[in-house]
């Protein structure tokens, strides 16, 4: 299926390492070591906190991720085993083996992450003392930022945070129902979806808005 570009709505942008272009690119060969890395600096942008990994048991569920990976003669599952360890082994990836657990997590080589995985090896922290996070391209973007930018527009860092704060005020039947509203009357402002929002607590949801 042909691309058919990046759309207008697209907000979220992803920090590239000048180091990615001018040192890996030219060395790396294997175009699933190449996926991994993209992914894994997308992914750990996509976390919050000091201590950012990825888990191999979450890669795995990622069916975007997967499809990427399915190599000609391969399965998606190997090929990304592969791939990870390719970019262990080239210094991109940093690698936490937890001991009795047949589990993986991976570190996008950087000045934090050295210090971090040093800081483990030393038993400064362990994977037991963080919160569990984990994303994926399929859960990249909350559902509420899709719906308004397929049917009104751009999201600005003002707006996302209005919209997150929606999502805890009203259902999200409502906030759905009022974006069609502002469709249906070519009205494609997030002010007046929340005119609509607010008339509905306020006078019940069959009040005219």
């Amino acid at each position: 299926m042909k691309f058919e570009g990046f759309t207008s709505g697209v907000t979220r942008l992803t920090s590239l390492p000048e180091a990615l272009f001018t040192e890996l690119l030219p060395k790396i060969t294997d175009i699933g070591e190449l996926k991994v890395t993209l992914y894994a600096i997308w992914y750990v942008q996509q976390l919050e906190g000091d201590i950012r990994f990825m888990r191999l048991s979450d890669l795995r569920q990622d069916r975007l991720l997967l499809e990427a990976m399915a190599m000609e003669n391969d399965n998606p599952v190997g090929s990304l085993v592969r791939g990870l360890g390719l970019a262990v082994e080239r210094g991109t990836l940093l690698l936490i083996q937890k001991p009795g657990e047949n589990e993986s997590y991976y570190f996008v080589n950087t000045a934090r992450s050295r210090a971090v995985v040093d800081g483990y090896h030393r038993g400064a922290w362990t994977l037991d003392d963080i919160a569990d996070q984990s994303v994926g391209l399929d859960l990249g973007k909350p559902e509420i930022f899709n719906l308004y930018e397929q049917n009104i527009g751009m999201i600005t860092p003002i707006l996302a945070e209005q919209l997150k704060s929606a999502e805890l005020d009203y259902p999200a039947g409502w906030i759905e129902e009022a974006i069609q509203e502002a469709v249906k009357n070519n009205v494609r402002k997030w002010a007046y979806i929340q005119r609509i929002l607010e008339t509905w607590r306020e006078r019940g949801r069959n009040a005219k808005n």
